[in-house]
């Protein structure tokens, strides 16, 4: 019960604190001492929200990155476009759906879903599926 207390009076004075600069990490704060408000209990709501919450911005960091046209470099334009919930494929003039779940995106087929693992090597991206094993894109520039 102390360290809940005396973790609660940290968080409180740093939420407290006004550096000047604008912060990510307040949010962060205020949804912990909300919680811990519920139940000051439960310390390892804190740990889950900030975990949650560095997962959300490396997923969306990823999901920036992938954005645009990309080629396979066999095609002379595009082979797909990364837009915000689609992969448009140019050669079929198809959108499918897609979602990230960490590294792995997930493309939805009418007739499969197509996984695959993502990975930059310098500005090349790279595609890793059990299916059909390695590939690279390069992004087009705009």
């Amino acid at each position: 019960m102390t360290k809940t207390i005396l973790f609660l009076f940290a968080i409180l004075c740093l939420a407290s604190c006004n550096s000047g600069q604008a912060s990510v990490e307040k949010p962060m704060i205020d949804t912990a001492v909300r919680t811990l408000g519920h139940n000051m209990s439960n310390y390892a709501t804190t740990e889950i929200i900030e975990k949650k919450a560095a997962g959300n911005n490396s997923a969306d960091s990823l999901k920036s990155r992938i954005q645009g046209a990309w080629t396979d470099g066999i095609t002379d334009g595009a082979t797909f476009d990364i837009k915000d919930k689609t992969v448009y494929y140019v050669d079929e003039g198809s959108d499918f759906k897609y979602f990230l779940k960490g590294d792995v995106i997930t493309i939805k087929y009418p007739e499969y879903l197509y996984k695959a693992k993502l990975s930059f090597q310098s500005d090349t991206l790279i595609m890793d599926s059990e299916e059909y094993g390695q590939t690279k894109f390069w992004k087009l520039k705009d």
